[in-house]
């Protein structure tokens, strides 16, 4: 890196300059080295089956990660800035206000929902993880959603099994017992 000051005459002239330069390579190295880590945590997070994103306090997408395209057809860099209730709606942002505000708040929070996003129905487990600053202050939240829904339909199909004949499909002992128990 080089700088040059220009030497003045007594009339304002440049008589010449002095040259000063430094050796930044180490600090090259490292904004390069910063790149590159930051490039392979995007292709990692990019390539996860899971919503990934930082919401900070005023409710703003500061970062979403490439699932956001596959799964909502939203360029996640357009999200970026945006608010949430702006991405999401009113009906889906209430849903999610009391969660992010507990976040915020400092609470890791999870829960699950379900949602049909491109014609796809989706149960996703999600959970919202508060970005602590050092002085122990919350400066925004990461979000990860999970599509569980063939753990859930695999859930739901053994629950059937348990409570209901396979060769017959009439209910078995097992719903009797549960039925009989809730109506005592």
């Amino acid at each position: 890196q080089a700088h040059m000051v220009p030497v003045r005459d007594r009339m304002g002239g440049v008589r010449g300059f002095y040259l000063m330069t430094f050796d930044v390579t180490p600090l090259k190295e490292y904004q390069n080295a910063l790149a590159a880590g930051e490039d392979r945590l995007r292709t990692i997070t990019d390539n996860l089956p899971v919503l990934i994103a930082y919401i900070d306090r005023e409710h703003r997408f500061q970062f979403a990660n490439g699932t956001y395209r596959d799964w909502l057809g939203l360029d996640p860099s357009s999200l970026v800035g945006q608010r949430v209730l702006d991405m999401v709606g009113p009906a889906l942002y209430e849903e999610r206000r009391i969660n992010i505000d507990r976040a915020l708040a400092g609470e890791r929070v999870d829960f699950e929902v379900q949602s049909t996003t491109q014609g796809v129905p989706r149960h996703l487990q999600t959970s919202y993880l508060p970005d602590r600053r050092p002085d122990g202050s919350v400066s925004g939240i990461y979000t990860l959603s999970t599509d569980v829904t063939v753990l859930k339909t695999a859930e739901q199909q053994m629950r059937q099994l348990a409570r209901y004949d396979t060769l017959t499909g009439l209910p078995n002992r097992m719903l009797l017992t549960d039925r009989l128990n809730l109506a005592l």
